[in-house]
Protein backbone atom coordinates (compact mmCIF):
# COMPACT_ATOMS: atom_id res chain seq x y z
CA UNK A 1 0.00 0.00 0.00
CA UNK A 2 1.57 3.55 -0.71
CA UNK A 3 1.57 6.22 1.83
CA UNK A 4 -0.63 7.76 -0.79
CA UNK A 5 -2.73 5.26 0.44
CA UNK A 6 -2.04 4.38 3.85
CA UNK A 7 -4.02 7.01 6.43
CA UNK A 8 -2.29 6.43 9.02
CA UNK A 9 1.21 7.68 7.07
CA UNK A 10 -0.42 11.24 6.89
CA UNK A 11 -2.08 11.32 10.33
CA UNK A 12 -0.31 11.94 13.77
CA UNK A 13 2.68 14.43 13.94
CA UNK A 14 5.57 13.80 15.17
CA UNK A 15 5.30 16.38 17.77
CA UNK A 16 1.75 14.97 18.46
CA UNK A 17 3.10 11.70 19.44
CA UNK A 18 5.58 12.63 21.38
CA UNK A 19 2.97 15.20 23.23
CA UNK A 20 0.88 11.67 24.23
CA UNK A 21 4.07 9.87 25.69
CA UNK A 22 4.89 13.13 27.82
CA UNK A 23 1.10 13.23 28.86
CA UNK A 24 1.16 9.30 29.96
CA UNK A 25 3.67 10.13 32.00
CA UNK A 26 2.87 12.65 33.68
CA UNK A 27 -1.10 11.50 34.05
CA UNK A 28 -1.21 7.72 33.64
CA UNK A 29 -2.49 6.17 30.92
CA UNK A 30 -6.34 6.14 31.86
CA UNK A 31 -6.35 10.05 31.44
CA UNK A 32 -4.47 10.12 27.88
CA UNK A 33 -6.94 7.45 26.57
CA UNK A 34 -9.91 9.81 27.79
CA UNK A 35 -7.73 12.73 26.57
CA UNK A 36 -7.29 11.02 23.37
CA UNK A 37 -11.49 11.66 22.38
CA UNK A 38 -11.20 15.21 22.60
CA UNK A 39 -8.22 15.38 20.22
CA UNK A 40 -9.86 12.77 17.75
CA UNK A 41 -13.14 14.84 17.56
CA UNK A 42 -11.23 17.47 15.31
CA UNK A 43 -11.25 14.81 12.82
CA UNK A 44 -14.40 13.26 13.22
CA UNK A 45 -15.33 17.13 12.36
CA UNK A 46 -13.17 18.07 10.04
CA UNK A 47 -11.34 15.12 8.12
CA UNK A 48 -13.46 13.76 5.10
CA UNK A 49 -11.08 11.82 4.28
CA UNK A 50 -10.64 9.72 7.75
CA UNK A 51 -14.53 9.66 7.42
CA UNK A 52 -14.30 8.07 4.06
CA UNK A 53 -11.74 5.47 5.09
CA UNK A 54 -13.86 4.35 8.08
CA UNK A 55 -17.45 4.10 6.31
CA UNK A 56 -17.09 0.71 4.48
CA UNK A 57 -16.63 -1.15 7.93
CA UNK A 58 -19.36 0.88 9.94
CA UNK A 59 -21.71 0.74 6.98
CA UNK A 60 -21.53 -3.09 7.04
CA UNK A 61 -21.70 -3.28 11.36
CA UNK A 62 -24.52 -0.65 11.21
CA UNK A 63 -26.06 -0.84 8.29
CA UNK A 64 -29.63 0.62 10.13
CA UNK A 65 -27.17 3.88 11.08
CA UNK A 66 -27.81 7.43 8.96
CA UNK A 67 -26.99 10.69 9.21
CA UNK A 68 -25.27 12.10 12.56
CA UNK A 69 -25.74 8.04 14.40
CA UNK A 70 -23.11 6.99 11.53
CA UNK A 71 -20.58 9.81 12.32
CA UNK A 72 -21.18 9.07 15.44
CA UNK A 73 -19.80 5.53 14.75
CA UNK A 74 -16.86 6.45 12.89
CA UNK A 75 -16.29 8.53 15.56
CA UNK A 76 -15.55 6.32 18.17
CA UNK A 77 -13.94 4.01 16.16
CA UNK A 78 -11.08 6.64 15.12
CA UNK A 79 -11.13 7.64 18.95
CA UNK A 80 -10.45 3.64 20.08
CA UNK A 81 -7.72 3.56 17.56
CA UNK A 82 -5.78 5.89 19.33
CA UNK A 83 -6.52 4.51 22.31
CA UNK A 84 -5.21 1.42 21.22
CA UNK A 85 -1.87 3.67 19.64
CA UNK A 86 -1.44 5.16 23.30
CA UNK A 87 -2.10 0.89 24.99
CA UNK A 88 0.86 -0.02 22.74
CA UNK A 89 3.00 2.97 23.72
CA UNK A 90 2.27 2.44 26.83
CA UNK A 91 3.65 -1.22 27.20
CA UNK A 92 6.96 -0.23 25.12
CA UNK A 93 7.76 2.03 27.85
CA UNK A 94 6.98 0.07 31.04
CA UNK A 95 7.33 -3.66 29.62
CA UNK A 96 4.68 -6.23 29.31
CA UNK A 97 3.18 -5.47 32.70
CA UNK A 98 -0.14 -4.56 31.35
CA UNK A 99 -3.56 -6.60 32.82
CA UNK A 100 -4.04 -9.28 30.45
CA UNK A 101 -6.34 -12.74 29.86
CA UNK A 102 -6.90 -15.29 27.19
CA UNK A 103 -9.11 -17.86 25.82
CA UNK A 104 -8.58 -20.80 23.91
CA UNK A 105 -4.87 -20.21 23.84
CA UNK A 106 -3.77 -24.05 24.07
CA UNK A 107 -3.63 -24.65 20.18
CA UNK A 108 -1.13 -21.56 20.12
CA UNK A 109 0.80 -22.65 23.44
CA UNK A 110 1.71 -25.69 21.96
CA UNK A 111 2.78 -24.35 18.50
CA UNK A 112 4.72 -21.84 19.98
CA UNK A 113 6.14 -24.75 22.78
CA UNK A 114 7.16 -26.69 19.22
CA UNK A 115 10.94 -25.03 18.39
CA UNK A 116 11.18 -27.39 15.29
CA UNK A 117 8.17 -26.63 13.53
CA UNK A 118 7.40 -23.06 11.89
CA UNK A 119 3.84 -22.13 11.79
CA UNK A 120 1.55 -18.54 10.69
CA UNK A 121 0.13 -16.68 13.27
CA UNK A 122 -2.90 -14.30 11.15
CA UNK A 123 -3.14 -10.99 13.20
CA UNK A 124 -5.89 -8.05 12.50
CA UNK A 125 -5.67 -4.48 12.60
CA UNK A 126 -7.94 -5.17 15.53
CA UNK A 127 -8.04 -3.72 19.32
CA UNK A 128 -4.08 -3.51 20.52
CA UNK A 129 -2.75 -5.70 17.77
CA UNK A 130 0.82 -4.55 18.43
CA UNK A 131 0.21 -6.00 21.86
CA UNK A 132 1.01 -9.75 19.81
CA UNK A 133 4.65 -8.99 19.55
CA UNK A 134 5.11 -8.24 23.01
CA UNK A 135 2.84 -11.71 24.42
CA UNK A 136 4.94 -13.49 21.37
CA UNK A 137 8.63 -11.92 23.65
CA UNK A 138 8.80 -14.33 26.48
CA UNK A 139 8.64 -17.30 23.97
CA UNK A 140 11.71 -16.44 22.58
CA UNK A 141 11.03 -17.56 18.77
CA UNK A 142 12.13 -15.54 15.73
CA UNK A 143 8.78 -13.76 14.74
CA UNK A 144 9.03 -12.75 11.24
CA UNK A 145 6.47 -9.95 10.17
CA UNK A 146 4.92 -9.70 6.48
CA UNK A 147 3.96 -5.63 6.55
CA UNK A 148 4.87 -2.80 4.96
CA UNK A 149 7.42 -0.39 6.06
CA UNK A 150 5.89 2.03 8.65
CA UNK A 151 6.53 5.75 7.16
CA UNK A 152 6.53 7.48 10.55
CA UNK A 153 9.28 5.53 13.20
CA UNK A 154 6.82 6.65 16.04
CA UNK A 155 4.30 3.88 14.46
CA UNK A 156 6.37 1.40 13.95
CA UNK A 157 5.02 -2.46 14.31
CA UNK A 158 7.27 -3.07 16.80
CA UNK A 159 6.46 -0.06 18.86
CA UNK A 160 5.65 -2.47 21.70
CA UNK A 161 8.47 -4.32 22.10
CA UNK A 162 11.44 -1.27 21.68
CA UNK A 163 13.59 -3.78 24.16
CA UNK A 164 13.77 -6.92 21.90
CA UNK A 165 12.91 -5.24 18.32
CA UNK A 166 16.00 -7.71 16.94
CA UNK A 167 14.07 -10.55 17.61
CA UNK A 168 11.16 -9.40 15.03
CA UNK A 169 12.79 -9.13 11.54
CA UNK A 170 10.33 -7.47 9.04
CA UNK A 171 9.40 -9.04 5.35
CA UNK A 172 8.56 -5.69 3.17
CA UNK A 173 5.45 -6.83 1.66
CA UNK A 174 6.24 -4.51 -1.39
CA UNK A 175 9.57 -6.80 -2.12
CA UNK A 176 9.89 -9.27 -4.73
CA UNK A 177 6.71 -11.28 -4.84
CA UNK A 178 5.12 -9.55 -1.75
CA UNK A 179 7.93 -11.43 0.64
CA UNK A 180 6.06 -14.61 -0.08
CA UNK A 181 9.19 -16.60 -0.54
CA UNK A 182 10.85 -15.29 2.23
CA UNK A 183 7.60 -16.43 4.39
CA UNK A 184 7.91 -19.98 2.92
CA UNK A 185 11.37 -19.98 3.82
CA UNK A 186 11.09 -18.62 7.37
CA UNK A 187 8.27 -21.26 7.95
CA UNK A 188 10.36 -24.68 6.90
CA UNK A 189 13.18 -23.11 9.70
CA UNK A 190 10.97 -23.42 11.91
CA UNK A 191 10.21 -19.90 12.42
CA UNK A 192 6.85 -18.22 12.50
CA UNK A 193 5.51 -15.74 10.52
CA UNK A 194 2.95 -13.14 11.52
CA UNK A 195 0.57 -11.82 8.55
CA UNK A 196 -1.85 -9.25 8.66
CA UNK A 197 -5.12 -11.47 7.31
CA UNK A 198 -7.62 -8.28 6.95
CA UNK A 199 -6.37 -5.46 4.77
CA UNK A 200 -5.08 -5.95 1.08
CA UNK A 201 -2.13 -4.15 0.73
CA UNK A 202 -1.97 -4.48 -3.14
CA UNK A 203 -1.47 -7.91 -3.85
CA UNK A 204 -3.85 -11.11 -4.61
CA UNK A 205 -7.48 -10.97 -2.62
CA UNK A 206 -10.55 -13.08 -2.14
CA UNK A 207 -13.68 -11.69 -1.36
CA UNK A 208 -15.60 -13.23 2.34
CA UNK A 209 -18.27 -13.00 3.69
CA UNK A 210 -18.69 -10.26 6.64
CA UNK A 211 -21.87 -9.02 8.15
CA UNK A 212 -24.04 -10.06 5.59
CA UNK A 213 -22.06 -8.05 2.86
CA UNK A 214 -18.45 -9.05 1.88
CA UNK A 215 -15.22 -7.71 2.19
CA UNK A 216 -11.47 -8.08 0.20
CA UNK A 217 -9.37 -10.29 2.06
CA UNK A 218 -5.80 -11.14 1.26
CA UNK A 219 -4.62 -14.37 -0.31
CA UNK A 220 -0.75 -13.99 1.44
CA UNK A 221 -1.17 -16.01 4.90
CA UNK A 222 -3.14 -18.92 3.42
CA UNK A 223 -0.60 -18.99 0.53
CA UNK A 224 2.00 -19.08 2.91
CA UNK A 225 0.32 -22.11 4.80
CA UNK A 226 -0.50 -23.56 1.44
CA UNK A 227 3.16 -23.73 -0.04
CA UNK A 228 4.75 -24.68 3.20
CA UNK A 229 2.30 -26.95 4.70
CA UNK A 230 1.81 -25.51 8.41
CA UNK A 231 -0.95 -24.65 10.36
CA UNK A 232 -2.26 -20.93 11.24
CA UNK A 233 -3.22 -19.84 14.07
CA UNK A 234 -5.48 -16.58 14.14
CA UNK A 235 -4.98 -14.00 17.04
CA UNK A 236 -7.32 -10.72 18.12
CA UNK A 237 -6.38 -8.35 20.54
CA UNK A 238 -9.59 -6.45 22.52
CA UNK A 239 -8.84 -3.56 24.91
CA UNK A 240 -11.69 -3.55 27.39
CA UNK A 241 -13.88 0.16 27.12
CA UNK A 242 -11.81 1.57 30.16
CA UNK A 243 -8.41 0.72 28.85
CA UNK A 244 -7.65 -1.46 31.93
CA UNK A 245 -7.27 -5.03 30.35
CA UNK A 246 -6.18 -6.70 27.12
CA UNK A 247 -8.17 -10.10 25.66
CA UNK A 248 -6.07 -12.54 23.73
CA UNK A 249 -8.35 -14.66 22.10
CA UNK A 250 -6.77 -17.33 20.13
CA UNK A 251 -8.78 -19.31 16.97
CA UNK A 252 -8.46 -22.66 16.51
CA UNK A 253 -5.83 -24.31 15.02
CA UNK A 254 -6.89 -23.72 10.95
CA UNK A 255 -5.22 -26.42 8.38
CA UNK A 256 -4.80 -25.38 4.78
CA UNK A 257 -3.97 -28.23 2.42
CA UNK A 258 -2.20 -27.33 0.00
CA UNK A 259 0.67 -29.04 -2.50
CA UNK A 260 4.06 -27.16 -2.43
CA UNK A 261 4.95 -28.52 -6.16
CA UNK A 262 2.22 -26.83 -8.07
CA UNK A 263 0.48 -23.42 -7.99
CA UNK A 264 -2.43 -23.10 -5.37
CA UNK A 265 -5.56 -21.88 -6.97
CA UNK A 266 -7.59 -18.95 -4.89
CA UNK A 267 -10.55 -20.95 -4.75
CA UNK A 268 -8.99 -23.49 -2.39
CA UNK A 269 -8.22 -20.81 0.12
CA UNK A 270 -11.80 -19.52 0.23
CA UNK A 271 -12.59 -22.20 3.59
CA UNK A 272 -9.43 -21.45 5.52
CA UNK A 273 -10.30 -17.53 4.90
CA UNK A 274 -14.12 -17.97 5.23
CA UNK A 275 -13.24 -19.32 9.00
CA UNK A 276 -10.65 -16.69 9.59
CA UNK A 277 -13.34 -13.82 8.38
CA UNK A 278 -15.98 -15.94 10.85
CA UNK A 279 -13.82 -15.30 13.99
CA UNK A 280 -12.78 -11.25 13.18
CA UNK A 281 -17.21 -11.04 12.85
CA UNK A 282 -17.41 -12.68 15.94
CA UNK A 283 -14.74 -10.75 17.76
CA UNK A 284 -16.06 -7.43 16.20
CA UNK A 285 -19.61 -8.24 17.52
CA UNK A 286 -18.07 -8.32 20.89
CA UNK A 287 -15.94 -4.81 20.48
CA UNK A 288 -17.65 -3.22 17.62
CA UNK A 289 -15.04 -0.50 17.78
CA UNK A 290 -12.24 -2.24 17.51
CA UNK A 291 -11.93 -3.43 13.74
CA UNK A 292 -9.47 -0.76 12.44
CA UNK A 293 -9.80 -1.30 8.84
CA UNK A 294 -9.73 1.83 7.09
CA UNK A 295 -10.35 1.54 3.36
CA UNK A 296 -8.55 4.16 0.96
CA UNK A 297 -9.59 6.00 -1.50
Amino acid sequence: MSERQNLSATRGSSAGIRFFRGFMRLFGLKHACNFVWFVVLFYALFDRRANRAALPYVQLRFPEARGFTRWLHCYRLMASQGEALLIAGWIGAHGWKFPHRAENRDGMAALLADRSRGFVMVTSHFGCWQAALAGLAGFGRTVNLLAQPDAKAELDKRMAVPDCADQFKLIPADGFMGGLLECIEAVRRGEVVCVMGDRVAGGASRPAKFFGGAMEFPLSPWLVAARSGCPVVPLFIAFEPDCSELLFRFGDVIRVSGDPDRRVRPEELAAPMAEYARGLENMARRYPYQVFRFEPD
